[in-house]
């Protein structure tokens, strides 16, 4: 998830992430919508890009066509209406289930664009900390493993705001020095409190 701003929101990565159980119960998608959305988002001309500003970015015409904005506004158009509206067409066939499922990953893809943008930018520790629980926040663990490993991240966010605080930096810090700065919390024994405990000094931040 942190690789966000490396990439360009393909259809195949979103739907990659919703192969993780708790990120579709987050986004309240049951595993039977994932190959439904698929089709659809297929069949819409999802290809890339959130819309025409993020493919211009890319170096690519800032074009909505194929983006995740153009194919979900079809889908959405689709359950509202089967006239076309401002060029956009409608899909047809999206209805019951569907038409539920369609706005949940518009949410879904609406907050990994956001996430994306916001990610890309460097950031005090504490504002990175804020980032790093909304993000965890799209999760909605349910089994044992899924608890104890957002227990674990949860753990690495707290001891890395601690280890911040507590060396008195805050100073903006960048995406690949904070992930480094995690793979090392997270490589660390839990300690006292529940806290992972590493030496962080500000020269390391």
């Amino acid at each position: 998830m942190l690789e966000l701003p490396d990439r360009r929101l393909r259809a195949s990565e979103v739907f990659g992430l919703l192969e993780l159980p708790a990120l579709r119960r987050g986004c309240e998608l049951p595993q039977e919508a994932v190959a439904e959305l698929r089709s659809a988002i297929v069949d819409s001309g999802v290809r890339f890009g959130f819309d025409g500003p993020a493919r211009a970015e890319a170096g690519l015409p800032e074009s909505e066509r194929f983006t995740w904005r153009f194919g979900l506004d079809r889908l959405l158009l689709g359950y509202a209406s089967q006239e076309s509206f401002a060029g956009c067409a409608p899909m047809a066939g999206v209805q019951g289930d569907l038409a539920l499922w369609v706005g949940g990953l518009a949410e879904l893809v609406e907050r990994l664009e956001a996430l994306r943008r916001t990610l890309r930018e460097a950031a005090t520790p504490a504002e990175w900390a804020a980032r790093l629980r909304a993000l965890l926040a799209l999760f909605d663990p349910e089994e044992d493993a899924e608890q104890r490993s957002l227990e674990l991240l949860q753990s690495a966010i707290a001891s890395f705001e601690q280890h911040a605080q507590a060396a008195a930096f805050d100073q903006p810090l960048e995406r690949r020095a904070l992930v480094e700065l995690l793979r090392l919390l997270l490589a660390q024994p839990a300690g006292a409190g529940g806290f992972l405990r590493i030496g962080v000094s500000a020269q390391q931040v």
